[in-house]
């Protein structure tokens, strides 16, 4: 069996906040003109909120698919329409201390709420099992350390910092947060050789289901185009992918990286815009204008998520929306917000 020479694992948490809904966060994003102005203020760098794509302002594929090639131009108009979010350059980062695994944390601040992405990255060599074993203990031991230095578990300092990254926003705990379960995104990145594809999906639900014995799990079908050999597992709450053959070169690790970044963008904003779908509840034609523009926009791109080339879309967003339970909600915000044709639940 191959070595495994780079893997990454990431957890996400979002919540949608009705106090962002109604305008009061600051920045305020939730209408056209406040969106359009914070956005075209953002710089790329040197101000605690910048444009989502930092300094990556070339040839980054989630936002060359989402907004353009040249997304570093788009002005604010053309982001609302995406509902891209800003990020916060400042905050605590979290550390964990494993030999050969490196931290790093993302926020970001939706038009209607926050998420917050922690990425745990190894490299070196290990065999699966031990694979299996680290990437357990990164997703429930206490090996990371929270911002007061007491070792935590990754979902707890998530919490903690999610509802801190709340409070710099609105001023204060938001009163009714609809808040997402914790989502795990796993890729092998980096391998010595490769593996036959029934290794390969043995090992991915294995990282589906950290601790615990592999439960039910989707092998996704690949969009037609590039990587189609690449094997994708879904889980509850939980997706991890590897590309055996890519990932023993070195131009394929540093595709499987940026893949799997892609991912956790694209897995955000899903996440995100269904706990504004839930806030929407069954009349959304009845919220105020400034929330119904949101819940349009909502509508609007989870269809587009569930398979367009109008953002980045993938295979696990389309599993993340059928899993949400909310295929109807999001039809009933297509059909009396914009007159939208619905979508059909794939599983």
């Amino acid at each position: 069996m191959a070595s495994i020479t780079r893997f990454h694992v990431s957890w996400m948490l979002t919540a949608a906040l009705p106090e962002a809904v109604s305008g009061a966060a600051s920045p305020a994003l939730s209408t056209l003109p406040e969106y359009a102005s914070a956005f075209n203020a953002a710089p790329e760098d040197g101000a605690i909120w910048i444009k989502p794509w930092g300094t990556y302002n070339l040839r980054h594929k989630y936002w060359a698919a989402t907004l353009s090639p040249g997304y570093a131009r788009a002005d604010g108009s053309t982001a609302w329409i995406k509902q891209a979010p800003l990020r916060r350059a400042a905050g605590y980062m979290p550390t964990a201390d494993i030999p050969n695994v490196a931290v790093k944390c993302e926020r970001y601040l939706f038009p209607s709420g926050v998420g917050m992405a922690i990425t745990a990255t190894f490299e070196g060599e290990l065999s699966t099992d031990a694979v299996v074993e680290l990437h357990r203990k990164l997703c429930q031991d206490n090996v990371f350390a929270g911002s007061d230095g007491t070792a935590r578990s990754v979902d707890q300092v998530l919490w903690y910092e999610l509802r801190e990254l709340e409070r710099d926003v609105l001023g204060g705990a938001s009163a009714a947060p609809e808040q997402s379960e914790l989502t795990t995104v796993t890729t092998i990145a980096g391998a010595s050789s490769s593996v036959s594809t029934a290794d390969a999906t043995s090992l991915l639900t294995q990282l589906c289901y950290p601790g615990q014995p592999p439960g039910k799990v989707k092998v996704l079908t690949a969009k037609p185009g590039k990587f189609t050999e690449t094997l994708r597992v879904a889980g509850s709450n939980s997706q991890a992918s590897w590309s055996p053959q890519r990932s023993t070169t070195a131009k394929g690790k540093t595709g499987l990286t940026c893949y799997h970044h892609n991912l956790v963008l694209s897995g955000l904003q899903v996440s995100q815009l269904l706990g504004l779908v839930e806030l929407g509840g069954d009349d959304p034609q009845n919220a105020p204008d400034r929330a119904q523009q949101l819940y349009k926009r909502a509508g609007t791109i989870l269809g587009w998520a569930y398979g367009s080339k109008t953002v980045y879309s993938t295979s696990f967003a389309a599993a993340n929306i059928d899993e949400s339970g909310l295929v109807d909600k999001i039809n009933t915000l297509r059909k009396r917000l914009s007159s939208e044709p619905p979508i059909f639940r794939r599983s």
